[in-house]
């Protein structure tokens, strides 16, 4: 079980990390969605299926055990407050023509995980990311 004490010396949460810069440093959010693709858990053909409709929830295209992505979306949510992002809510919508109906994560629609999954952290800073990191690597140092 991952925890607020524990997080930082989970096996994947350097990775996670290493999927934060990647997408912080050409953007300013991060979603859940993203850091998975950047993983690897998450195809993007599979991803764009989703969107599109085509696959009843996210959790059935993605690679991996349901215990090992819940601990994931946790140390996503851990980083992010250490980070001091700003958390968000999204509703994630069918792409396409049709009804634009709301999209599913989960099988059941567990409303605690369905909002850890569509959670999305915002970059609140004023110093872009790239350079609020030399910074803190600065600071470190001395």
């Amino acid at each position: 079980m991952v925890s607020v004490q524990n997080y930082k010396s989970d096996k994947y949460y350097p990775k996670v990390v290493s999927a934060f810069d990647r997408i912080l440093t050409d953007g300013k959010v991060v979603a859940p969605i993203d850091v998975l693709m950047a993983l690897g858990n998450l195809n993007p053909k599979k991803c764009e299926d989703w969107r599109f409709g085509r696959v009843p929830y996210l959790e059935k295209v993605i690679d991996g055990s349901l215990p090992k992505l819940h601990k994931i979306l946790n140390i996503i949510g851990f980083h992010a407050h250490d980070l001091d992002m700003k958390p968000s809510p999204t509703v994630y919508k069918k792409w396409g023509k049709g009804r634009r109906i709301d999209l599913k994560f989960t099988r059941n629609r567990i409303p605690k995980i369905e909002a850890t999954y569509s959670k999305c952290f915002a970059w609140n800073r004023r110093l872009p990311y790239e350079e609020w990191k030399q910074a803190q690597h600065v600071s470190a140092s001395t």
